[in-house]
């Protein structure tokens, strides 16, 4: 079960990732946009549910979750792109906080 869940959430992110930067470097389609990330944080959320969610995956995935509205509902371009960033900077966090707890304890 955990690695489904490990799967599911870098599945999400990497589906993310690539909806989003898509709409950054080629803003004329956007049909795809919106289902591709609710699929991808759907994704993401349900893994973490599954395997247990760190708090800062949970601000990561509202983080995500804001990018999302700023850009489809309040066409706010700076708050998408900020909202983004501080999405995947906490995503780089929770990796790399999950790296040094399996260092420290294979040690």
């Amino acid at each position: 079960m955990k690695i489904l869940s490990s799967v599911m959430q870098w599945g999400g992110y990497i589906l993310s990732l690539v909806v989003l930067f898509t709409v950054y470097f080629q803003p004329e389609n956007k049909s795809f946009i919106f289902i591709g990330l609710l699929i991808a944080i759907l994704l993401g959320l349900v893994g973490g549910l599954l395997g247990g969610m760190s708090k800062v995956m949970v601000l990561s995935l509202f983080f995500g979750l804001l990018a999302v509205l700023f850009y489809f509902y309040l066409e706010q371009g700076v708050l998408f792109k900020l909202s983004l960033f501080i999405c995947l900077a906490l995503m780089i966090v929770d990796w790399t906080i999950k790296i040094k707890r399996k260092k420290v304890s294979s040690s």
